[in-house]
């Protein structure tokens, strides 16, 4: 872990590395709006996520299971990732960079 402050906010900087055993992929569609009453009427809207699941094997062994919503990255059985994710006091998670060792990308 390292700690770094960036336009004030301090975040947890962590890393992990490790090669994929199994992914899988689906997308969800969420539609919102419509209706209307008599000042008008409202338009339906849609968007769709990507939604990823990669199981990593460290190399110590141990499984960890990653979610991630639309970054819509494609990976096989044995390629090596690098993840990269920050941690601000008293917020979620975020990932924040994935590099796909295997391939270069």
């Amino acid at each position: 872990m390292i700690t770094e402050t960036i336009n004030g906010l301090t975040s947890d900087f962590y890393s992990f590395k490790g090669k994929v055993l199994g992914s899988s992929k689906y997308s969800s569609t969420h539609v919102y709006g419509g209706g209307g009453n008599q000042y008008g009427s409202y338009p339906v809207r849609s968007y769709e996520t990507v939604h990823d699941i990669i199981f990593i094997e460290d190399a110590g062994g141990k499984e960890h299971e990653i979610h991630m919503k639309n970054w819509d990255i494609g990976v096989r059985e044995g390629h090596e990732l690098l993840l990269v994710w920050a941690v601000q006091k008293a917020a979620k998670q975020d990932l924040i960079f994935m590099r796909k060792i295997s391939t270069q990308e």
